[in-house]
């Protein structure tokens, strides 16, 4: 996990730039980020073909905001919000955050 440090921000591991370029790959994300970004939603054939994902995210694109160009979602009834992890990166993002001791997570075996 790289450090982070003032020139080089990272996020849960990754930095910015990562997460930008991960995200724009995710199929599943790029019908909103184009949205964002254009203001102009997928013609009806692109969100018919689309995976349920994108298109429960579509349903719920008022949710996402972007934020210095990574993709975040704002939680339900609050204004917090979540980082919106890309396909390619979820499972070493759960590896990070629930496996490692310093996680405060004790793994699925002591769960």
């Amino acid at each position: 996990m790289q450090e982070s440090t003032a020139e080089t921000p990272t996020c849960w591991g990754f930095t910015l730039k990562e997460l930008q370029v991960e995200q724009s790959k995710d199929k599943d994300l790029t019908i909103i980020i184009e949205w964002l970004l254009k203001g102009k939603g997928p013609d009806e054939g692109i969100l018919f073909l689309a995976s349920p994902e994108a298109k429960y995210n579509w349903l719920n694109k008022e949710l996402f905001q972007l934020v210095d160009g990574v993709l975040f979602k704002q939680k339900l009834n609050s204004i917090d919000l979540e980082l919106v992890v890309p396909n390619s990166r979820q499972e070493q993002t759960l590896v990070w955050h629930h496996d490692k001791p310093s996680s405060g997570h004790q793994g699925v075996a002591r769960t």
